[in-house]
């Protein structure tokens, strides 16, 4: 949500100063914002997270020998 934000102002400030490198720049950060949007909304659930989403790393347990 904050890249689409960012890149609507980056926008707009393009616009309104006339300068193309922002307006440039805004469009790509507006459709970068959005793919990633669309791939979190979208991702397939895994043990209740989304798979596009950070989840927290668990510790792995050492295995236990039993000679």
């Amino acid at each position: 949500m904050i890249v689409i934000v960012l890149g609507a102002v980056v926008l707009l400030t393009g616009f309104l100063l006339g300068i193309p490198l922002l307006v440039t720049a805004g469009i790509v950060v507006l459709i970068i914002g959005a793919v990633l949007m669309f791939m979190g909304s979208n991702g397939r659930s895994m043990r209740g997270w989304r798979s596009y989403s950070p989840r927290p790393r668990r510790r792995r347990s050492r295995a236990r020998r039993s000679w």
